[in-house]
């Protein structure tokens, strides 16, 4: 069914019978769309409260519902009034119908001069059925270009969203030869950033990054949330810093995707049977896993020395260090804390042995992507192991890192 809200004023029931069975017929137009009114004092009524794509009127229309007489310009003088008041929304396009041909040329000229149309009704005719249809889709396919041009307008294929500002400021470094947008669009809470990529199969993309400027699980989910349904993105992933879980081989500026999120602080408080301990949380382990296909690809950038040895090389130029990288695609969890004790991560690790990074964000953005049934990624930069010995030294490294790896899964993989 299309949607084109009609309104049809005429008071003669064998011409509204024919007009709505071929709207409804032939142009398959939703019948909950169409209005009808039988006199101008109620086609005034309709145009006070709704706006209509096409008004088909009648020339010779009767005032009032119990009118006994009819003028012959009643028609084209209610459009002229309705286009000179405030009082009324105007339609956006008019069919005038008459089937009384001595008065059509002059009505004809009144109605082409202010770019209206008039068509001469004729009972046993298919010619004005003809000329209302192929009005009717022209207005149909107008609307869709007018509709799917504002949809496109602010369609994006891949999101980006960093927790920090430092965070989005690394990332939008770290792809080479972008030049980023600031804009706004309402429902977005926040100033978005939009650039384009090519891709290694020539395919463009349109690629919108932000941020709440703000940790949490609640700030992420939200504002993904938003970004999915306004922007109509496919994918969105997450790049930053993270806390390393150690283990053989990891170092600092090595980059994690996380393959799935649990929710560390998920559970029940009570009072503990522990001596040492006034109160206990008895967890509920939450996971949730990122979308194979996406992980595969990020997989492939782990494995693939020329974008690693890029990574590595884009470093050194930006800091001046020589950091060795590797892509670590593995389980990660997220809390509401930040964690800077030992003990405290042996006590998390404990419901993965593969964990690998901890966050404060990722299961928020992968909860809003599986309540959407969308695609979400996070890949993020160790800054530290969260032990006792954190600092910021890294926070900028591990964060152009990840947001060179994403240029590199975008490049080659999307």
């Amino acid at each position: 069914m299309e949607h084109l809200n009609i309104l049809i004023a005429d008071d003669t029931k064998e011409k509204v019978d024919a007009l709505v069975s071929l709207l409804k017929d032939v142009c398959n137009i939703d019948a909950n769309d169409i209005d009808i009114a039988t006199n101008a004092n109620q086609c005034r009524s309709f145009l006070r409260g709704k706006l209509y794509h096409l008004l088909i009127i009648d020339m010779l229309l009767p005032q009032f519902e119990d009118s006994q007489t009819k003028e012959e310009d009643a028609g084209a003088r209610l459009i002229e009034d309705v286009f000179k008041s405030h009082s009324y929304i105007k339609p956006i396009h008019i069919i005038g119908l008459t089937q009384h041909k001595e008065i059509f040329s002059d009505l004809n000229q009144r109605l082409e001069d202010k770019l209206w149309h008039l068509i001469l009704y004729k009972q046993n005719s298919t010619d004005w059925s003809e000329r209302i249809k192929e009005k009717v889709f022209q207005i149909l396919a107008t609307k869709t270009d007018i509709e799917n041009s504002i949809i496109n307008k602010n369609k994006f294929d891949i999101g980006v969203i960093c927790a920090l500002h430092d965070e989005l400021s690394s990332m939008m470094d770290a792809f080479p030869n972008a030049t980023w947008t600031r804009t706004h669009i309402d429902g977005i809470p926040v100033d978005l950033y939009t650039t384009e990529i090519t891709t290694a199969y020539a395919h463009k993309l349109k690629i919108c990054a932000l941020s709440p400027c703000r940790a949490g699980v609640v700030p992420t989910a939200t504002l993904a949330m938003s970004v999915y349904n306004l922007l109509k993105v496919d994918v969105m992933f997450m790049t930053g810093y993270a806390a390393g879980i150690k283990r053989d081989g990891m170092n600092l500026g090595d980059v994690v995707v996380a393959k799935s999120v649990q929710d560390y602080a998920s559970g029940k408080i009570v009072n503990s049977v522990d001596a040492s301990k006034t109160y206990e949380l008895l967890k509920e382990i939450s996971q949730i896993q990122a979308n194979i296909d996406i992980v595969e690809k990020a997989t492939s950038v782990s494995e693939e020395d020329d974008m690693l040895d890029d990574i590595c090389k884009f470093l050194r130029e930006k800091t001046s260090e020589r950091i060795n990288v590797r892509v670590w695609v593995a389980p990660t969890v997220c809390g509401p804390f930040v964690v800077d004790s030992e003990d405290a991560m042996n006590e998390i690790k404990k419901s993965d042995r593969k964990l690998s990074a901890l966050d404060m964000e990722g299961f928020g953005l992968y909860y809003a992507a599986h309540l959407l049934n969308k695609k979400a990624l996070w890949l993020k930069g160790i800054c530290d192991f969260g032990d006792g010995k954190k600092d910021d030294s890294y926070h900028k490294k591990s964060a152009l890192a990840s947001g060179r790896a994403l240029y590199w899964l975008i490049k080659e993989f999307m």
